[in-house]
């Protein structure tokens, strides 16, 4: 898991070159799967770059955090881990048990512990507490040792004096509430492991991962493939003690992100990347609203920048993209047990192996649900980039800094027309500002769009904002071809009008990655089959 703070300096650079490698398997796509097509490049090359992945995350040199210049820490592992476990089985043979140890639990093989395994509790004694919805190992020796402390409430992680450890305390009745909170808001239980580690609840270790940039991660060391439910296993950091975070909030929510990661392996252990963690960062404010700390993720999203593909995973996108599913959540605030049930309800789409539609996945379970409540994807992410333009409509917006146009003209008595002509990516939006000059007199202004066709998912919406008023936006109705032509009144009184156009296009070549290309970049492991198209707008002054 990626733990960005507050503003980001020295580790971006490691962790977008990591994590631009870091995502390299998973098949999934949109409209709809037909046979999982042969990979390109072939399956094991596939399978020796995920191994490769993880191995490089693990290695990988951490530097000292300074939270004063804003340094990123953390590494992502969940999905790097997922993306090897997926695949091992197309690993040569000679390659096949580096794999396994790598997925292997902190209480497996007992007498090796090489450097480059993540958690190993090797000869020490292992300790182990269930409550009714996990169970916690931990070791009190080595380097994988949790704090001893056990002094009850008033220490660093309030527990009962005696018998337990407060942290194993503090960590069981962390699991307690993410858990139950995700059962009663109606979400699937993480698959049983079938009385792994003696028990068949989830396990939940403990162990010094911190050291090697990890906050913790979520995988599973079942052989899997495909698009299949795969119980998980969980690893958090021993104490928490290296992120320069109150230890407490740091394991609050890391245990909010990754169990959300085994529960959506419940679902599809293989689902888009881009989706799993956009859906797992949003759940962490839903159930810690006071902690705050996914907002650091939102100088990589479409908040900060409105022109980047929603579903893009080329780095650390999809943690940003978080705010997106903030923003259906209030849109659509209908929830349960605290939890906004639209997030719930897409998931249950994806769901190859229960309610959902075993064809169905990422956008195009998004897109279901938005048409199920009556909208579609194009109207939402114009709506989107009015929010994003104007924060304050968000509950917490005062905390957020507004996207930022693409441009802005001034309209004035001898620069009375102006034409403008973009492109724009898929799921992706853009605004264009049209302030009022000088020498203008009574007037009025006529915007003219030529955009995508509405079949492909132009969108447009137009805002105006007048002096001593608040901004007004409406969304503009389009022909079939992408066109329109609307006019305002454009006199002394007006400041600006704005407008913010959508590129919804879900259209994909699923599973043709080039052979040269090993990241993940979009849905279902393809490119857009039009990746953006020339579009324009016109805006004319009279009077």
């Amino acid at each position: 898991m990626i733990r960005p703070r507050t503003p980001w300096s020295a580790l971006v650079a490691l962790l977008a070159t990591l994590l631009a490698t870091a995502l390299a398997v998973t098949a999934l796509g949109v409209p709809a799967r037909a046979a999982d097509p042969d990979p390109a490049p072939d399956a094991e090359e596939v399978a020796e770059h995920a191994l490769e992945t993880v191995q490089d995350l693990v290695e990988a040199p951490v530097e000292p955090a300074d939270p004063a210049a804003g340094d990123v820490e953390g590494k992502n592992l969940t999905l790097a881990l997922r993306d090897l476990a997926v695949t091992r089985g197309d690993l040569p043979d000679s390659k096949r048990a580096t794999a396994a140890r790598l997925l292997a639990r902190p209480t497996d093989s007992a007498s090796e512990c090489l450097n480059e395994d993540l958690a190993c509790y090797g000869s020490h004694t292992v300790k182990r507490k269930c409550n009714t919805v996990v169970c916690v190992h931990w070791v009190t020796s080595g380097t994988n040792a949790i704090p001893t402390e056990n002094d009850g409430a008033g220490g660093a992680f309030p527990g009962v004096a005696g018998g337990t450890p407060d942290y194993v305390e503090f960590t069981l009745d962390t699991m307690r509430n993410v858990a139950n909170t995700y059962v009663r808001a109606g979400y699937k239980k993480p698959i049983s492991d079938g009385g792994a580690d003696g028990s068949s609840l989830p396990d939940v270790y403990l162990g010094n991962i911190g050291s090697a940039g990890a906050y913790g991660y979520c995988t599973t060391d079942e052989d899997v493939s495909g698009h299949v439910a795969a119980p998980a296993y969980c690893v958090l950091d021993n104490n928490y003690a290296e992120f320069g975070i109150l230890p407490r909030s740091a394991l609050r929510v890391t245990a909010a992100h990754e169990f959300f990661h085994a529960v959506q392996f419940a679902y599809d252990v293989n689902e888009d990347g881009w989706i799993m963690e956009a859906t797992a960062s949003w759940v962490e404010d839903e159930l810690y609203d006071g902690i705050n700390d996914n907002r650091a993720y939102l100088p990589y999203g479409p908040l900060a920048k409105p022109n980047q593909a929603l579903d893009a995973f080329t780095q650390i996108e999809p943690y940003g993209t978080w705010i997106f599913f903030r923003y259906l959540s209030e849109r659509y605030p209908t929830s349960v047990a605290g939890l906004p049930t639209i997030v719930r309800d897409i998931w249950r789409r994806l769901d190859d192996g229960g309610s959902g539609d075993a064809n169905t996945y990422s956008l195009q379970g998004l897109v279901d649900e938005l048409a199920a409540k009556g909208t579609n994807i194009s109207t939402q992410l114009a709506t989107f980039g009015i929010w994003n333009r104007r924060p304050l409509l968000y509950e917490e917006g005062s905390a957020y800094r507004p996207a930022p146009l693409r441009k802005t003209y001034t309209m004035t008595s001898s620069a009375r027309t102006r034409s403008v002509g973009f492109s724009l990516t898929h799921l992706a939006t853009g605004t264009y500002r049209f302030t009022r000059g000088s020498g203008l007199v009574t007037s009025k202004v006529t915007v003219g769009l030529n955009l995508n066709t509405l079949s492909i998912g132009a969108a447009a919406v137009i805002t105006v904002k007048r002096r001593n008023q608040g901004a007004v936006s409406r969304v503009v109705p389009l022909t079939s071809d992408g066109n329109a032509s609307v006019s305002y009144a454009f006199g002394s009184t007006t400041e600006w009008i704005e407008v913010t156009v959508a590129n919804g296009d879900t259209r994909y070549n699923c599973g043709d990655m080039a052979d040269d290309q090993q990241s993940y970049l979009y849905t279902c492991q393809g490119t857009p089959q039009q990746g953006s198209s020339s579009q324009a707008i016109s805006v004319k002054v009279t009077g």
